[in-house]
């Protein structure tokens, strides 16, 4: 996916997707994300974190409060009852928050809820329709109210003017999007190569009009609340942040040392995790992808450390280790990871 022409875009596609599918959908135990966000926006004013720390722990371990029972392992405790590092979401979300402005996006009144604010004035200029672009664009004419007419090659069961609201709501937020876009740029995205904020904007128009199955659609107010969905997309921003976006890179880093070395053989789990033996959540139990031990394949990555690959033993019988202080690989030698692997076969 990373070596790929369009990997600007899938890569926001498997974040999007994963948001919608795991974090907007969350709903167990007392912590309904949904309501969590409207609380954490509208009525504490971005103060409360209780969403920050509970967003970090679904993304990473599958449940809002660990340890996670049903954390996708057969023996408990496991990966999924580790504990969570949400000092850095707090951080990370506070100061998006604020690059985007929503403090002064919310009218916070005594009551404790936001008066509604105008949307921004839908564009219907010719750059408008076709966003995302590669440089940022000027909106050309008065602003108009008239809908927008979306051209589709398939058939929707929403009536057309529920899809021209979606679409007339994603050009709000694009265009939001596209003013922030410097300050986005040289703030939330490291080099401006790996992640874009055409790629998202891209991505974000199809999941956030057409949607997935069940009516799921990426969350940017298509219930007439602007401000909330943009303090979803802050949200997820902040998290993107201590994953995808703190490397750079689409792929995973081999970061898990162990004695000062880093075992080529983290390919197969790192934070001990052993990728081989890894099963989907008790509801999706049985939907695993079967693994390959003849597989051999190399990630693509701008890091300057070596990038992750799995090969057959056959091939590759011992992996190795990098040596930071040498800077070199250091190879066919039998040198354990924390999961006690010194191969890379399997993915």
């Amino acid at each position: 996916m990373c070596g790929s022409q369009y990997a600007h875009e899938t890569i926001w596609l498997s974040g999007l997707f994963e948001w919608i599918d795991r974090v907007q959908t969350y709903n167990r135990n007392g912590f309904d994300f949904m309501k969590t966000l409207h609380e954490y926006a509208d009525v504490h004013g971005f103060i409360k974190t209780d969403i920050v720390r509970g967003v970090g722990a679904i993304v990473k371990v599958g449940c809002h409060e660990p340890p996670c029972i049903n954390a996708g392992c057969q023996d408990f405790p496991c990966d999924g009852a580790s504990p969570f590092n949400e000092g850095l979401v707090v951080t990370k979300t506070r100061r998006t928050v604020y690059l985007l402005e929503l403090p002064q996006t919310f009218s916070l009144t005594e009551g404790g809820s936001h008066s509604p604010t105008p949307a921004p004035s839908i564009c219907d200029g010719e750059d408008c329709t076709q966003v995302p672009t590669q440089e940022p664009f000027e909106v050309g004419g008065p602003p108009t109210r008239e809908p927008i007419i979306v051209d589709s090659t398939r058939p929707s069961e929403a009536p057309t003017s529920a899809v021209d609201a979606r679409m007339a709501r994603f050009n709000d937020m694009a265009m939001y999007l596209q003013s922030k876009r410097k300050a986005i740029s040289s703030k939330i995205f490291k080099s401006g190569l790996t992640y874009t904020l055409d790629g998202l904007l891209f991505v974000m128009k199809d999941l956030a009009t057409t949607g997935l199955w069940d009516d799921l659609f990426f969350y940017i107010g298509q219930d007439d609340d602007f401000d909330l969905g943009l303090a979803n997309v802050a949200v997820f921003f902040a998290h993107a942040m201590t994953r995808g976006l703190a490397t750079d890179t689409c792929e995973e880093i081999n970061v898990d040392h162990v004695n000062g070395k880093l075992p080529l053989s983290n390919s197969c789990g790192q934070h001990g995790k052993s990728y081989n033996d890894e099963i989907c959540e008790l509801s999706d139990i049985g939907k695993e992808c079967l693994v390959n031990p003849q597989q051999s394949v190399h990630a693509v990555s701008d890091s300057d450390l070596p990038p992750m690959h799995c090969s057959p033993k056959e091939d590759d019988p011992f992996s190795g280790f990098f040596d930071m202080e040498q800077g070199r690989i250091i190879p066919n030698v039998p040198f354990p990871s924390d999961i006690k692997r010194i191969d890379t076969e399997g993915w």
